[in-house]
């Protein structure tokens, strides 16, 4: 009988989980409504990552690790910059040509916070932390209640809000609409 996967076996596997989800994305013609329903999938994986990320490994690489407090806080807040990316698409149509380069800001800020955090803290806590503490760390986290559909937001959007609405309009346009009405002529 092969021994189970560890914390960091499990965390692993959800990256390349996610990778095979960009991959499906990739494929997929831009403008395609099919976009929206990986990107669906693609939040519920990614906010369940990082609510496990946020709940195991970053409170062991705090005790672990002796740089610590920078590299947790530059994994937190790219887990902000995906969440927000996320929350964007939420009220993006599929068929808009902002989806689909909120798409490719994903994809590169997803990829490049998974190439950090494998090189830097997975790696440390690896040779850091025994085997036994992950392991038990890896059956906590298989066991834990982290619903499979979270969001970045708090409940699905029932209408876009007016800030959102027109992401092709051009910055002028948008500082106009903040602006008073000027006098005509």
């Amino acid at each position: 009988m092969g021994s189970q996967p560890d914390l960091l076996d499990d965390l692993l596997a959800e990256h390349d989980a996610i990778r095979v989800r960009f991959g499906e994305l990739a494929v997929l013609p831009l403008g395609d409504q099919r976009r929206r329903r990986v990107v669906d999938l693609l939040t519920g994986e990614i906010m369940r990552h990082f609510a496990a990320e946020e709940r195991y490994l970053h409170p062991l690489a705090r005790e672990s690790l002796a740089d610590a407090p920078a590299e947790v806080g530059i994994g937190q807040a790219a887990h902000r910059a995906v969440e927000a990316l996320l929350a964007d698409l939420g009220y993006t149509s599929a068929v808009s040509p902002a989806f689909d380069r909120l798409v490719a800001r994903l994809v590169e800020e997803a990829m490049q916070h998974f190439a950090a955090e494998e090189a830097h803290i997975y790696a440390e806590i690896r040779t850091s932390t025994p085997a036994a503490t992950l392991a038990e760390l890896g059956r906590q986290a298989r066991r834990a209640d982290l619903p499979s559909q979270l969001h970045p937001w708090p409940q699905p959007p029932a209408a876009v809000p007016p800030d959102r609405r027109s992401p092709e309009r051009l910055a002028a346009q948008r500082i106009r609409a903040l602006l008073p009405p000027g006098e005509p002529g």
